[in-house]
């Protein structure tokens, strides 16, 4: 049994450490343009974004409360505010996807709602 669930956790850690570092986006000189024409305020690095921090913490909570599918919805939430994340939020992100992965595997075990979250947490972390 350990054989059938060892190899794709080690996939998934394989994949977060791919991702996690993120993509660097050269910037052309371009200013973010809202919904009204107006030039967006410039993203300033290191800067925490509430918003990420909200969806850390529900994540957090929602895995705490065992409340898998809240828990994966909040990670992607935070996963698109990757760019705009101070660097203590990046790291605080890398570690509540490696323990939503780790307790969803534990969990799978005897949980076959876990095992399907775990399986949707691979897949929506490879982008599938």
């Amino acid at each position: 049994m350990k054989h059938r669930i060892l190899p794709p956790f080690l996939l998934l850690t394989a994949s977060l450490a791919l991702i996690a570092p993120g993509c660097s986006k050269s910037d052309d000189g371009a200013a973010a343009v809202d919904a009204n024409g107006k030039a967006a305020a410039a993203v300033v690095p290191g800067k925490a974004d509430p918003e990420a921090s909200q969806a850390l913490t529900t994540a957090t909570t929602a895995l705490e409360k065992n409340d898998y599918d809240e828990a994966i919805s909040a990670l992607m939430a935070a996963k698109q505010s990757a760019g705009t994340m101070s660097d203590q939020q990046t790291a605080q992100y890398r570690q509540s996807l490696l323990d939503a992965s780790t307790k969803l595997l534990e969990a799978s075990r005897t949980d076959p709602k876990a095992m399907e979250a775990y399986q949707n947490l691979g897949r929506l972390m490879k982008g599938r």
